[in-house]
């Protein structure tokens, strides 16, 4: 006689199926070991803020660190967000230049939790899609006089 196969099956009704405080220690474990913050408030967009008379950009209150042409670059795409600027006039005069400045940007921002931000339109430009808030000095952030 052949023993029934439905012994060892488990419990749950489907593979699939967790407990919602399993899927939340699952969670959590999976955001420690990526080396992740498990506070709630960084489940948020993270903004870029933009700090004119200090020419300075700054996400989540972290400085970025910029070369001259990469604030450039991002002060001109921050201008008006969502708007394609063309190659050319973020080239100023080099635009093998403009890639290779927005490929290090890209970079950069990624590593201050802004994925997916900065847009690269084939044969036609770049564009900035982020939340962004235009400040005049450092100080204004820090709230520092």
């Amino acid at each position: 006689m052949k023993a029934s196969t439905n012994a060892h099956k488990p419990s749950v009704s489907s593979p699939n199926e967790f407990e919602s405080q399993e899927l939340l220690a699952l969670a959590l474990a999976l955001r420690t070991v990526l080396g992740m913050s498990n506070d709630a408030k960084s489940d948020g967009p993270v903004v870029l803020v933009i700090a004119e008379e200090s020419q300075a950009a700054l996400a989540g209150g972290t400085l970025i660190p910029l070369a001259r042409r990469e604030w450039e670059v991002l002060r001109e795409l921050v201008e008006v967000p969502g708007l394609v600027k063309t190659t050319e006039e973020l080239s100023r005069g080099n635009p093998g230049a403009v890639k290779y400045v927005c490929r290090r940007l890209r970079r950069k921002l990624a590593c201050f939790g802004l994925e997916d931000v900065l847009i690269h339109h084939r044969g036609w430009g770049y564009r900035y899609i982020g939340p962004v808030r235009k400040v005049g000095t450092i100080q204004e952030v820090l709230g520092v006089q």
